[in-house]
């Protein structure tokens, strides 16, 4: 992913800035995310 500077960032709407892999989110992640 680039590095956009605020200042720019109504340049970047609509666009494709990059991907990432897909996450699983499971029970346990659920869980620690509720408890921070």
């Amino acid at each position: 992913m680039p590095y956009v500077p605020v200042a720019e960032l109504k340049d970047y709407v609509g666009k494709e800035l990059g991907r990432s892999e897909w996450l699983t989110i499971d029970q346990e992640r659920i869980n620690l995310f509720a408890e921070a």
